[in-house]
């Protein structure tokens, strides 16, 4: 165990800044001198806990906060005394002043010659001026009234920090993911909007705060739409399903199935009976909203249906599919009644005018289109934009379309003159949705940059953009006296909001706190975390609690792995090193250098006597960590190295990475041997069987693959995800699979029928890394969200959950520029 600084007592607390170790009687010493000592504001260090035990750490922060009070009291009494030796020292002056002319009159009383006296008296004359009333000056009574303890109240995790939001009707978080879709209601009052990460908002545009999130839905909303009465909503979704919500109730109250594949888009009739869909099984469906029962399918086009268009009088509908046509259905009938041909690529949108004369469309071949829905014959092409165009609309008065495209340019035609009129840039990704108010003066878009943004068409260019934090949101720290409220979000980003007007006052650069990887302990007493603000923390599963806290690397920890024996850690980070840390004494580190660029991965093998790492720089390094030297070098081709795995045996190593296939190595020959191939993207991860007959990959194509190792070929394909899977391992007893994806779930899988069992909800962002504990059936995350949770398979239910908060809050408000909004701080000259 580490000593104080200052004695031999155990130390239970080390200064970031100073490098120093102190015990629980020395923190207020430590912390006295330091604030007198530096020419920073006061307190800006932080005292990094380094017990084990969390009433000690409890009481050490006790201590502290007692040393506080003492200091702020010891400096009021201080500066006290000094006003007041000032005040005698002025005093004494006055009445010496006066003590002289008082000593000179008395002189005149012995005076013998009358005539001196009166020639005194008469020629000399002291004016006394009034004596002042005295009142003390407002900056002493603001000292001594002031409130020299401003209470922050700070609210952990994203249902906390939800709920704070709500209350404070602040718009904390925005979307975490894409903005797929957007829906104006009818009195332009609110906007709807749909994202990839399943979620559906409304927003109250008056008062320009998030009204509700509505959940439920599996997968990405890709579609939303609210009735023309504003009573509920539709939305339509990769996971297949339609939802129907009261806006209200704020609940779900229809589920319609039947569709085959993703739903992408969702229509509501004006008279609120029907609701219209269209997938990528290529149907378009009609729903009875009453009877809550699918009404007939219509089949017509020959590939995806993506996006769906109703005329003003429900009599027709408009869809664009991936056959390259526009299809034109009667509702009435319910059958297709026409077809409008042209696109040289997918029809990715589609939108009917408000007197239903015109059809507009958007494409892949990069143009927007403009039909006469009538005749259904092609009117104008406009060309411009320089990517596919996934949205398009017209003003109420027909005079202009409106197109949003992967360019990420919102872009104005004018449709009299068949010209360009405006490109309106702001977005910094792709424009994925739109919709134009009802006076035509305004559009709202939302895109792959998770921000919902409003263009004035006056200025043809962005005047309002509902943009709160992009990820969840950590903790937040409200000062009601100050007015104040601080928010800390996994985007690094911190905002500062203001609570009297409700809105965004500043926004400040921090950092993210995902966890990257997680490595538990033989015994499942401790859990290692190395994460993206460059620390190494050790869980104790017991206290749930950050016990300590390995700080060395310079940029973001991005692999741990425990030794067998729980004497050491090695860790990998993306400031191209390795280090070796002994758990038994916390100074003594390892630097490994070698690698070029990043590194990405670290494993352990050969009862820890040896460490390969992959990295960035397209290399394999194996370590000798006995004598802590790089023992040799594989080249792992041209592309990144994600990760690694090894057999049993020691005689294959297989490397996931950046080309899309699985690299395999022999070790023995150390020697590139045979790769597979089959994935569409980068491999993130690879997991071998006990047995070594089957191999594992999961990739960024949303898939996880089965290989027959021997065979050297493709057994299986795991599909369900709908985003990159990051991580994917075998259960203890070899039945089952476990993968995880930055969608957010974890997927538990059957082996023998290939299928998923159950999927696994709960984290609130990308869960990066999945390993068994020492008890069969416990699953232990780490994720983006900054949480460690404990999962019981069996019942696939959450049994526990890590996160230290406090580590973030103590961090955040020793900033130099966050601690001012709650304090006022002098600088010493």
């Amino acid at each position: 165990m580490q000593n104080c600084t200052l004695c031999s007592n155990q130390a239970s607390w080390a200064c970031t800044c100073t490098s120093e170790y102190f015990c629980k009687s020395h923190i207020p010493f430590h912390k006295t001198s330091h604030s007198n000592t530096q020419d920073e504001p006061q307190d800006y260090f932080l005292l990094q806990s380094l017990l084990t035990n969390n009433s000690s750490i409890l009481y050490s922060k006790l201590i502290l906060r007692l040393s506080e009070i003492s200091s702020c009291k010891s400096k009021i009494i201080k500066k006290t005394s000094k006003l007041l030796s000032k005040i005698r020292s002025l005093s004494s002056a006055s009445i010496k002043s006066l003590d002289s002319i008082y000593s000179n009159y008395l002189n005149l009383l012995t005076t013998k010659p009358l005539k001196d006296l009166e020639n005194s008296l008469n020629n000399t004359y002291e004016l006394f001026n009034t004596i002042p009333k005295l009142k003390l000056p407002s900056e002493l009574i603001d000292f001594y009234t002031k409130n020299y303890a401003e209470k922050v109240v700070f609210y952990n995790g994203d249902d906390e920090c939800t709920s704070l939001a709500k209350e404070k009707k602040l718009i904390f978080q925005s979307h975490s993911c894409p903005i797929l879709s957007l829906a104006l209601s009818s009195d332009n009052n609110y906007l709807v909007s749909g994202s990839g990460d399943y979620t559906i908002r409304l927003w109250n545009l008056q008062t320009q705060t998030q009204e509700f999130i509505f959940k439920g839905h599996s997968d990405l909303v890709w579609g939303v739409a609210i009735s023309i009465n504003n009573k509920f909503i539709a939305s339509a979704s990769e996971d297949e399903t339609v939802r129907v919500w009261d806006c209200d109730t704020k609940s779900q109250i229809c589920l319609f199935k039947g569709h085959e594949d993703r739903v992408k888009s969702v229509c509501i009739t004006k008279n609120c009976k029907n609701i219209v869909s269209c997938s990528n099984d290529s149907t378009v469906k009609i729903w009875d909203l009453d009877k809550k029962v699918l009404v007939i399918s219509m089949n017509g086009h020959k590939s995806f249906v993506v996006c769906l268009a109703l005329t003003l009088d429900d009599k027709y509908a408009v869809s664009a599919s991936w056959d390259k046509t526009i299809a034109i259905w009667d509702l009435e009938n319910k059958e297709k009644i026409g077809v409008l041909n042209g696109h040289s690529d997918y029809v990715h949108c589609v939108a009917v005018n408000k007197d239903g004369r015109f059809v507009m469309s958007g494409s892949w071949d990069k143009t927007v289109r403009i039909w006469d829905f009538t005749k259904k014959s092609l009117e104008i092409v406009f060309e411009g934009h320089n990517g596919y165009v996934n949205a398009v609309d017209m003003t109420f008065d027909n005079k202009y379309v409106i197109s949003g495209s992967e360019d990420m340019t919102i872009r104005m035609w004018n449709v009299d003159k068949k010209t360009q009129e405006a490109v309106m840039n702001g977005h910094t990704g792709f424009v994925f949705s739109l919709c134009i108010t009802c006076d035509g003066g305004y559009a709202f878009s939302g895109g792959g940059d998770c921000v919902i943004r409003r263009w004035n068409f006056k200025i043809c260019g962005e005047d309002f953009q509902i943009s709160g934090h992009s990820q969840n949101v950590l903790v937040a720290g409200v000062n009601e006296n100050k007015g104040v409220c601080v928010s800390v979000s996994n985007d690094k980003s911190i905002r500062v909001w203001n609570l009297k007007e409700k809105k965004l006052e500043d926004k400040l650069l921090s950092k993210s706190y995902h966890i990257n990887s997680i490595s538990i302990s033989k015994d499942g007493k401790f859990i290692i975390s190395g994460c993206s603000d460059k620390t190494i923390k050790i869980w104790y599963t017991e206290s749930k609690k950050v016990e300590k806290l390995l700080l060395g690397h310079t940029d973001e920890v991005t692999s741990v792995k425990l030794s067998l024996d729980n004497t050491f850690i090695i860790s990998a980070s993306s400031d191209k090193t390795l280090r070796i840390w002994s758990l038994e004494n916390p100074l003594d580190i390892h630097i490994l250098k070698g690698h070029l660029k990043s590194i990405s991965c670290v494993i352990l093998f050969e009862n820890d006597k040896k460490a390969a790492s992959g990295s960035s720089d397209h290399t394999i390094k194996i370590w000798d960590l006995k004598s802590k030297t790089l023992f040799y070098v594989l080249e792992g081709g041209k592309f990144p190295i994600n990760f690694l795995a090894i057999t049993s045996d020691y005689q294959y190593l297989v490397s996931a990475n950046g080309s899309n296939n699985v690299y395999i190595f022999n070790l023995k020959k150390r020697v590139y041997d045979f790769e597979l191939e089959g994935h569409g993207s980068w491999v993130n991860n690879v997991c071998f069987s006990k047995d070594n007959l089957f191999l594992l990959s999961a990739s960024n194509d949303t898939t996880v693959r089965i290989w027959d190792f021997v065979k050297k070929s493709q057994f299986a394909v795991l599909r369900g995800h709908s985003q990159g899977v990051t991580s994917v391992i075998y259960s203890p007893n070899g039945r089952n699979i476990v993968s995880a994806s930055i969608d957010q779930t974890i997927r538990l899988w059957n082996i023998e029928n290939k299928q998923h069992i159950r999927i696994i909800n709960g984290h609130c962002n990308s869960v990066n890394s999945i390993e068994f504990s020492c008890k069969d059936n416990i699953l232990v995350s780490g994720s983006s969200d900054y949480t460690i949770r404990i999962w019981d398979l069996e019942s696939c239910e959450e049994v526990d959950q890590f996160a230290d908060y406090c580590l973030i809050k103590d961090e955040v408000l020793n900033r130099q520029d966050v601690r001012p909004l709650f304090v006022e701080v002098t600088y010493k000259k």
